[in-house]
């Protein structure tokens, strides 16, 4: 996991993103983005549902998945200036690790 400075947590941030944010979509998830001022360091928030994910088990799965894989390719994220809200999808826990990076990979790269 990433520290708690990292991270979204406010109701406000997550709207915020929503509705002013972009929107980039892949097989794994749906990633919100929303470029914020140059100086504040970048936030993550990792988003799960009943509807899309099924049990806890699952979702906490992704989850772990998801946040292992921004601890490794922290170095593509851009250090300030975004906040990123990923709504995870089903796919994400048959995904094979290698395809998941490269997924990830491209999309950063395409934010960048």
């Amino acid at each position: 996991m990433l520290p708690a400075w990292q991270k979204l947590r406010n109701q406000h941030d997550f709207n915020h993103v929503y509705k002013y944010g972009r929107r980039l979509a892949c097989h794994f998830f749906v990633l919100w983005y929303l470029p914020i001022y140059r100086g504040q360091p970048s936030k993550f928030a990792v988003v799960t549902s009943i509807k899309k994910m099924g049990k806890a088990t699952m979702r906490n799965r992704g989850r772990r998945r998801l946040w292992a894989l921004l601890r490794k390719e922290l170095n593509l994220v851009p250090a300030t200036g975004y906040w990123f809200v990923f709504n995870l999808n089903k796919g994400i826990i048959k995904a094979k690790w290698p395809e998941l990076q490269a997924v990830v990979r491209q999309i950063f790269q395409r934010i960048k």
